[in-house]
């Protein structure tokens, strides 16, 4: 198993996360394309906007796709998105769910209670 770490935030950082997230919504919502929302995104530290925008594309994705039934390439026209980017992006949170859940199991039987 690979090791992967996500980025801890600090206050500020949640602050400008649940912002930016609810922002995305609503131009989303108004019918501007994900990539106008995401340019249009207002946050300083390029490394957290591109967290933003790639977690916000995970969660479009869980919410329309897993949640709502939406296919993914009807998804992908709606935020003006290639087909395979979203796909490439299901993909990653695949990764990210096995990840997790390996390492959580690693982490409870290293202390014995798996």
């Amino acid at each position: 198993m690979s090791e992967i770490t996500y980025k801890q935030f600090t206050k500020e950082e949640d602050v400008i996360y649940d912002k930016s997230i609810e922002t995305l919504r609503k131009a989303l919502a108004s019918g501007i394309s994900y990539n106008e929302a995401c340019s249009a995104l207002d946050v300083a530290d390029a490394q957290l906007k591109t967290i933003i925008t790639d977690d916000f594309l995970k969660i479009t994705i869980a919410e329309q796709h897993f949640g709502k039934g939406t296919p993914l390439k009807e998804l992908a026209q709606k935020l003006s998105l290639p087909y395979e980017q979203l796909l490439q992006t299901k993909k990653i949170m695949f990764e990210d769910i096995e990840n997790t859940a390996l390492g959580e199991y690693y982490r409870q039987t290293s202390k014995g209670e798996a």
